[in-house]
């Protein structure tokens, strides 16, 4: 019958269209799920970008703490060299003082005709004389190294801020890594589920066009708890 014919060419009609409308939202979902993936595989990548930052930044702080303690024990070592230095240069400066005084002594003795008092008076002033000035050069040798030590504890010092500063950069840049890790991978998450969601409905849209096409009214399926991830 004409009308029969008529009624079956709009179902066949409808069931393309529908199933068009089915084919397009799988299609649409499945590159929204393949999108997701994607990003939680960059969130991945962040995360693991984060933990070397992190790892990194961690040992740059120890790194920068052991220096700065060396710094600090070569500081006192310096120090203490410094003390000594003018120890020695005190105690050179006394004796050479008093072998000066020895030997004017012993010169105004030698005037009066007491030679063998004078000759022991200028041993013992020259003797003197002789330790302080091996007191003044090794308090100069003293004064020279605590200064190279000084010049150490400066660039230990440095060096150790500088790693300590690095540190806690590398460590900032792993927070900020994280923070993207898990922005990125919930998303994912959610561009997932939408996809997902996406190819449900083109499941349902596929079951109403075959409905169509077998000239029955399509029957929605109420979705359950297993439709949805």
């Amino acid at each position: 019958m004409p009308g029969n014919g008529k009624r079956d060419l709009a179902n066949e009609q409808a069931a393309a269209a529908t199933a068009e409308l089915a084919a397009q939202a799988a299609t649409a979902g499945l590159r929204e799920v393949e999108q997701g993936i994607e990003q939680l595989v960059a969130a991945e990548q962040l995360a693991a970008a984060s933990e070397a930052s992190a790892e990194a930044g961690a040992a740059d702080i120890l790194q920068g703490t052991a220096m700065l303690q060396l710094s600090g024990e070569i500081a006192a070592a310096a120090r203490a060299l410094q003390q000594l230095s003018a120890e020695e240069l005190r105690r050179g400066m006394e004796l050479a003082a008093l072998a000066g005084q020895l030997s004017v002594l012993a010169a105004l003795i030698r005037q009066s005709g007491m030679v063998t008092v004078a000759d022991v008076l200028g041993g013992i002033g020259q003797r003197l004389q002789q330790i302080a000035t091996a007191d003044l050069l090794q308090a100069e040798r003293e004064t020279t190294l605590a200064e190279v030590l000084q010049r150490a504890e400066a660039q230990a010092a440095e060096f150790g801020t500088n790693e300590a500063r690095e540190g806690l950069a590398q460590l900032a840049a792993a927070e900020h890594l994280a923070s993207a890790s898990d922005t990125s991978a919930a998303a994912a998450s959610e561009q997932i589920a939408s996809g997902l969601a996406g190819v449900y409905a083109a499941r349902d849209l596929a079951a109403e066009a075959r409905a169509i096409a077998r000239g029955r009214s399509p029957r929605r399926r109420r979705p359950t708890t297993t439709d949805r991830p």
